[in-house]
């Protein structure tokens, strides 16, 4: 298992801390095969992620994400 912290850009709309904006993006990484556990902040615009290294890859994980055009970047 891996985990790590990625920031996504427009994760929530702005001025707007309700989490209903951020959703869909939560909803197609828990959808990911392989993806355990997600964890969000939308405060920050970030989500702690674990997943298995062995199922997806960070890159394939962040590759979904800016393809749905989620601009996502790592961060720890």
């Amino acid at each position: 298992m891996e985990s790590r912290k990625l920031k996504i850009e427009k994760l929530t709309c702005e001025n707007c801390n309700c989490g209903h904006c951020g959703q869909p993006i939560l909803f197609l990484l828990k959808s990911l095969l392989g993806v355990i556990t997600v964890h969000e902040d939308f405060d920050l615009n970030t989500v702690d992620i674990t997943y298995e290294q062995d199922v997806i890859t960070l890159n394939e994980i962040l590759s979904i994400l800016n393809q749905r055009g989620y601009e996502a970047t790592l961060i720890a």
